[in-house]
């Protein structure tokens, strides 16, 4: 019993210690899984700190006890806020858009402030999941926006006979690629689209569409996501999560950065880095649009590439993107596995981020029929 309680801490410990790997190093599989799984390592260390209390294992009990304050240090961000000055030492990224805020004003220009936007994200599980259901959900939460991912032909098809076009008239689909990964994107908007684009940056997976909707004469741009489960390849995976830091550049100096990156061989975020030379903000540039990132990411908090992606709006002057569900501090919002019997959803891979310009005032997930995502519903109040 020593030895395996000892085994037990060190292989834990050292599980543990993957978030701090650099972003991008976490590329190689199963590092994608096993850091997912890092927040339910509470679990095990109840267990073993109370096998070590009975058979008297003191050495292993201390250890046990110390990685479980470890686990709750590391989720206080989701229950109250933290300094930024924490959040290296952590392994987090910053809280809010607020503290990071510039003297800049998002290109989207002034706005009606105290407008709400209410977005809802889905991964319809190859298409599967019940149109009815869905279409409920919007009509019953009043939902404005729509983002979903693995849609097909047939989906859409249902999504019309289920009168979506009541509640959501607008829609942009992703374009179809190759690169799908179980099917493609789509926005169905309650709001007038002003702009839109099928394909708006490459993830290295599913098309990632976008609108540029009308909210109440605010300008706000939203972008429905799924980057590249890790089973498909890990190095799509990791880069196509960094890439969605680009959508806290400025769109016009997004595309040049892309194709310098394109015409250079090299990866756009390369590129920033490249570019920015220090890796820090300057607080000089224009901010992007009001936008909101929405889909499932096939990542977390603990996923170094995601706080890479988070931050790194930051290199090129600017103040990055903010999580929604870990800016409210309103807990956890789990949204997957969603069709385990008995079991709730147990990680936290699908999100709404957002750049300077919308602030998150609520967030909940719903359970729909057929889906192996629970919905995330988010409110985003223009600000």
């Amino acid at each position: 019993m020593n030895i395996l309680l000892w085994i037990s801490v060190i292989v834990i410990a050292l599980w543990m210690a993957l978030k701090y790997l650099p972003a991008g190093t976490e590329r190689f599989r199963p590092l994608p899984e096993a850091i997912a799984l890092i927040p339910l390592f509470v679990v095990p260390l109840l267990l073993i700190a109370v096998v070590a209390l009975i058979t008297h294992h003191r050495p292993q009990l201390i250890i046990a006890v110390m990685l479980i304050v470890v686990q709750l240090i590391w989720q206080i961000g989701y229950v109250m806020p933290i300094p930024d000055s924490w959040t290296a030492a952590l392994g987090v990224p910053k809280q809010t858009i607020a503290q990071r805020t510039t003297s800049q004003t998002p290109q989207s220009g002034p706005a009606k402030t105290g407008s709400t936007l209410r977005v809802m994200n889905l991964n319809t599980r190859y298409g599967r999941a019940d149109t009815g259901s869905i279409v409920h959900e919007v009509e019953m939460d009043h939902i404005d926006v729509l983002a979903v991912e693995e849609i097909n032909d047939d989906f859409v098809k249902r999504m019309q006979d289920s009168h979506i076009a009541d509640q959501l008239p607008y829609l942009v689909l992703g374009d179809k690629a190759k690169t799908d990964n179980g099917g493609s994107n789509a926005i169905w908007s309650r709001y007038r689209i002003t702009d839109f684009s099928t394909d708006t940056l490459n993830i290295h997976a599913a098309a990632v569409p976008s609108a540029t909707i009308d909210v109440d004469g605010t300008a706000v741009t939203v972008a429905a996501v799924h980057t590249k489960s890790p089973a498909r390849s890990g190095a799509d995976w990791s880069q196509g999560i960094r890439n969605l830091g680009l959508f806290a550049i400025e769109p016009t100096t997004r595309h040049a950065l892309v194709s310098q990156a394109e015409a250079t061989g090299i990866t756009p975020t390369t590129q920033v880095e490249q570019t920015t030379g220090t890796g820090k903000g300057t607080g000089t540039v224009a901010q992007p649009p009001r936008t909101a990132v929405i889909g499932d990411m096939n990542a977390s908090v603990y996923h170094p590439s995601f706080r890479y992606a988070l931050a790194l709006g930051e290199r090129y002057g600017g103040t990055g993107l903010a999580d929604s569900s870990f800016e409210l501090h309103h807990g956890w919002h789990n949204t997957f596995p969603a069709t385990w019997p008995g079991f709730p959803a147990l990680i936290e891979i699908d999100h709404v981020l957002h750049t300077p310009g919308l602030k998150p005032s609520a967030i909940k997930t719903v359970k729909i029929p057929r889906a192996d995502h629970k919905a995330l519903i988010v409110d985003l109040t223009i600000v």
